[in-house]
């Protein structure tokens, strides 16, 4: 499964995921009220889109900006 499909997944079935860079954090999640795509970064919504493939590409692009990675249940 690539790394699309898999985060598609783990958003439809509800799960937040959580990205970091030492010193930012970020969650995902899908919208349980409106179905959204959603990306809060540092306590602020930045943006949040119905399709999954819009929200993937601004996604990317501010894991890159910032250097995000994926929190683990390690740190």
């Amino acid at each position: 499964m690539s790394a699309e499909n898999n985060l598609k997944k783990r958003l439809d079935e509800k799960e937040v995921i959580e990205f970091h860079n030492g010193e930012d954090l970020a969650s995902v999640f899908k919208s349980n009220l409106t179905k959204d795509y959603l990306f809060i970064f540092n306590a602020k919504a930045l943006f949040g889109f119905k399709t999954f493939k819009v929200f993937n590409n601004h996604l990317t692009k501010k894991k890159e900006q910032y250097s995000l990675i994926e929190l683990t249940e390690e740190y």
